[in-house]
């Protein structure tokens, strides 16, 4: 590296292409992590489940429109139905897969100083309700 010379950013456009799919598509940065797989089961739970929402959305939004021209379009039945009713369950049980992992996470990692410094004696254990609602006035 030399110094006040700019990089060839442009070389290897195609492995820079695959490269950047691949950590943004396909989390390549994130899975290499110690907890990175929970953090992929977030991500492929919600890109399904916004997928899901979306097919549901054009079904029934989409076909009141086509309603409109005397077109009939109605694909939410049958296989398809069945099929998409799996997959969402799928997804859903990823979130929540997820969600018991960071539970596990939080519950398995150390407490730092930080935690503490905020005033509470012991990080794990939550603060009255009432102290939730009135600052800390020191």
């Amino acid at each position: 590296m030399s110094l006040g010379v700019s990089e060839d950013r442009l070389d290897h456009p195609i492995e820079r292409l695959l490269l950047a799919l691949r950590d943004s598509f396909g989390q390549g940065n994130v899975i290499r992590e110690t907890w990175g797989w929970m953090h992929y089961t977030f991500y492929v739970a919600f890109v399904g489940l916004f997928i899901g929402t979306t097919i549901v959305a054009i079904n029934s939004d989409v076909r009141d429109l086509f309603d409109l021209f005397g077109l009939d379009f109605y694909f939410y039945y049958g296989d398809f139905y069945l099929y998409f009713k799996a997959a969402m369950d799928t997804f859903f049980l990823l979130l929540i897969l997820g969600v018991l992992m960071e539970g596990a996470r939080r519950s398995l990692r150390k407490t730092d100083g930080a935690e503490r410094s905020a005033g509470r004696q012991d990080a794990r254990q939550p603060r009255e309700p009432a102290r939730l609602l009135v600052p800390d006035c020191r």
